[in-house]
């Protein structure tokens, strides 16, 4: 892909062959080495006398590795002669309901947030959208409010090692005692 990061979630593949299906797998990996499994699927093109049509598109889920590795089983058949491949992505806009004398933010960066959920997005497609204003981002500050969260504690097992061992002999100790004091009347 040239560089990491480009979200892909699709690939099509254009041949000059005709009349073929194949089995397709999809790898991705970030430096070639530790490949990820991302999918599989078919290709086909038919032109025959009674079908044509093909499907070479892959479709799999989003991807930002640098490399995709797309693995065509010919089984027994001569290989197809792949004469190019095309990568693509969704474009991605953040649409809100605004008010033009509002001050607007736009904090990202938390891998750990949860997707929001807004009613826009049910009522997006009844929208004119030919009439909303576009903006641009201003240069990109830091948050000078952001906390990072705290490391979570280790549990109590962990901080004190002997203290379920302890706790075990412990036990162990009562329930002797009271053993030998059943067995001593």
């Amino acid at each position: 892909m040239g560089v990491s990061g480009t979200p892909i979630r699709e690939v099509s593949l254009q041949t000059p062959d005709k009349n073929f299906h194949r089995g397709v797998y999809i790898k991705t990996s970030k430096n070639k080495e530790d490949w990820n499994y991302q999918g599989n699927g078919y290709i086909f093109r038919y032109d025959t006398d009674k079908f044509t049509g093909e499907d070479l598109d892959l479709n799999f889920s989003e991807t930002r590795d640098r490399y995709i590795k797309i693995v065509i089983d010919n089984q027994d058949n001569e290989p197809i002669d792949i004469s190019d491949v095309r990568a693509s992505f969704l474009v991605r806009e953040v649409v809100f309901q605004a008010s033009e004398s509002g001050d607007y933010r736009l904090y990202y960066g938390n891998t750990e947030a949860e997707a929001p959920q807004y009613d826009i997005d049910k009522y997006f497609p009844y929208i004119d959208q030919d009439n909303y204003t576009s903006a641009s981002l201003s240069q990109q500050n830091k948050n000078s409010f952001y906390k990072a969260p705290r490391e979570p504690q280790p549990p109590l097992t962990e901080r004190i090692p002997y203290l379920l061992p302890g706790a075990l002999l412990l036990a162990c100790a009562v329930l002797l005692f009271l053993v030998f004091r059943f067995l001593r009347k």
